[in-house]
């Protein structure tokens, strides 16, 4: 598979084929060297000591960059500390990133003003928006009541709703901003965001939505709203954001007591033109898709931090247990609404999913959904394994990862694992690229685990390996260093496109990175990873064209084992299984089929295919000879 870090093997790996190799590289050394000439997928956003734009002199510290976002527009939009020249203290400020612009700051506190001539205070927890818009809470003085903010790409701020302004819809109250809240920015102008009609935790619990540049206050759901319920206290969790889910057109879904109907409790659909609720399931009503058995909602997936999506067509998907009437025993299943308003079975714990055995799951770990109607979904089975699904618009359901395999792109003697500290992390985009993370076994010998970000590749069909632990992160500009750490916050912050989103609609993935020699200087920066090209199915090799080399790849390792990477093999998920007749088909029924080539990595180019031949054949027959 792709390899897009420069892998530090140790000699005692190199093959005993050494001078064979050595011979094929001097054949055609001039297409090897243009081949890895190429620069790294990485771009630089921002970087320790890089100069701060708009304060002379100032310059970013190491390990100060929290909260990236990437929009599909490609804006890139973090939070970034500097201190200003003869000044002793930090300051946070918010950035944005524009694709062909530059970066700039768009707010400093206690000198960017909003729309009353007020200054600001120091950003906490941003959200963004296809706009480049951000969202932000902060302290206001005297008193520091919380409130919320919002700043655009020009640095215009605007202050919305803070603690202590009156309630609407509840006379009398004043309402409470969370302390750090959750921000769901959405791209129809609105900032919806959960806090308190009265007092922090004693009063009720709502759910609130505001324009982007102030103005009227809108209670969604809770006290004030068209719709309150009448459990306020069990609206939804301030610990838990997982509860609620917002899409970039301001729809909203939850999990809600006090609904009508047979059980107080159940799933919501808001969206963002109605006063009103859709409710979607209650708890004991007959699990679709079930024989004898009722939704138990409140006893979701607990290690699963995603439970509930809303996809940007505004319908839900979301996973839950299904229980045997007077037992306690329980089942996992993951359901869709479909654009019938339906609730449908995707899939269920113990059963097959497209053709293949199902071991029965120790847990649902995410759920994500995009508007051309498929579901991703990583699960835990009961041996420990993580694995992915992605379910289509018509109902099939495959497999398109699973730990336990050697690591892609990483050291050969590696394998992945699940992980055992906040699992369940899974950015999903509209193309069908799934973006996950999974731990990476210690190296031969070694003790440390690391853990990976690995990306589907939708256009590829195949996984690639977007950044490591340990593995060196290769810029534009040709640098590599080793990777110490990389952030993706806590999955119920990530898996929601209107709060934080580290993957866009093109598969580019943004990242705050520290490296693993600056353990002590903290040497850190912001960068944007783009995927590798959409190739022709048939092109294994990744080099955009299908011809001689492909098929070589198919015929030299034909009955192979498909889960572990095989060399020279990296586009077009394999899937459970060997190589067989179906990869030739690939190839056969699309012989010189094109696309812009990428040679990147240890992409082979085509000139190359008749040494790919000869290194198979001597690789085949080095196996034969070896006892």
């Amino acid at each position: 598979m792709q390899c897009l870090f420069r892998s530090r093997m140790s000699p005692a790996r190199v093959p005993a084929l050494v001078s064979v190799f050595a011979f094929a590289l001097a054949v055609a050394s001039s297409t090897l060297v243009a081949a890895t000439a190429a620069a790294g997928p990485w771009t630089v956003i921002a970087e320790k000591d890089d100069p701060v734009p708009g304060v002379p002199s100032a310059t970013f510290y190491g390990r100060s960059f929290w909260d990236v976002k990437v929009n599909d527009q490609g804006m890139v939009g973090f939070e970034g500390h500097f201190e200003r020249p003869g000044e002793n203290f930090e300051t946070r400020a918010l950035h944005v990133w524009v694709p062909g612009q530059g970066l700039r700051m768009v707010f400093e506190p206690g000198v960017t003003l909003d729309q009353d001539g007020q200054l600001v205070g120091s950003p906490i927890m941003t959200s963004m928006n296809n706009q480049g818009t951000l969202a932000f809470s902060s302290y206001a003085f005297p008193g520091f009541a919380d409130v919320v903010h919002t700043v655009d790409l020009a640095g215009n701020a605007y202050t919305l709703a803070k603690t202590g302004d009156p309630a609407p819809g509840v006379p009398g109250q004043t309402l409470t901003v969370q302390n750090d809240p959750d921000l769901w920015l959405d791209d129809a102008g609105g900032l919806t965001f959960p806090g308190w009609v009265g007092a922090p935790f004693s009063g009720d619990e709502v759910i609130w939505r505001q324009s982007t540049t102030g103005g009227p206050l809108t209670p969604r759901v809770g006290a004030g709203a068209a719709w309150p319920t009448p459990d306020p206290s069990a609206v939804f969790s301030q610990s838990h954001p997982s509860e609620v889910r917002v899409n970039t057109r301001g729809d909203l879904a939850m999990s809600a007591s006090g609904l009508p109907g047979a059980s107080p409790r159940g799933l919501i659909r808001v969206p963002v033109s109605a006063a009103t609720p859709t409710v979607l399931i209650h708890e004991g009503d007959a699990a679709p898709g079930m024989t004898n058995r009722v939704m138990d909602l409140s006893g979701r997936p607990f290690g699963g931090q995603s439970w509930l999506t809303l996809d940007d067509s505004g319908r839900a998907a979301f996973a839950a247990h299904a229980t045997i009437p007077g037992t306690n025993l329980k089942t996992l299943g993951i359901w869709r609404e479909k654009r019938n308003g339906n609730i449908e079975l995707i899939a269920e714990s113990g059963q097959p999913i497209g053709g293949e055995f199902n071991w029965a799951w120790a847990d649902v770990l995410a759920v994500a959904a995009n508007a051309s109607g498929q579901t991703a979904f990583l699960v835990e089975s009961g041996g420990g394994a993580e694995a992915l699904y992605i379910a289509e618009a018509d109902g099939a359901v495959r497999k398109v990862f699973e730990t336990g395999g050697r690591a892609i792109g990483i050291d050969e003697d590696r394998d992945t694992r699940s992980l055992d500290f906040a699992p369940g992390f899974l950015n999903f985009n509209e193309n069908g690229d799934a973006l996950f993370r999974v731990a990476i076994a210690p190296a031969h010998g070694g003790s440390e685990e690391g853990e990976a970000l690995y990306l589907y590749n939708t256009g590829r069909d195949a996984i690639e390996l977007v950044i490591a632990e340990n593995e060196e992160l290769v810029t534009t500009d040709g640098r590599a260093r080793p990777v110490d750490y990389f952030d993706t916050y806590f999955p119920s912050e990530q898996n929601q496109t209107t709060r934080g989103k580290m993957l866009n609609a093109a598969g580019q993935v943004a990242l705050d990175v520290t490296f693993v020699s600056s353990r002590f200087n903290l040497d850190a920066g912001v960068y944007l990873y783009d995927p590798l090209p959409a190739v022709p199915r048939g092109d294994y090799n990744g080099n955009g064209q299908v011809e001689q080399g492909d098929l070589d790849l198919v015929l030299q390792n034909w009955g192979e084992d498909a889960p572990d990477p095989i060399a020279g093999w990296v586009a077009h998920n394999i899937g459970i299984g060997t190589i067989d007749q179906n990869e030739l088909d690939g190839v056969l029924q699309n012989w010189g089929s094109t696309n812009a080539p990428d040679f990147r990595g240890t992409s082979l180019p085509e000139p190359m295919a008749a040494v790919t031949g000869l290194l198979m054949l001597l690789v085949a027959r080095h196996r034969r000879l070896t006892p």
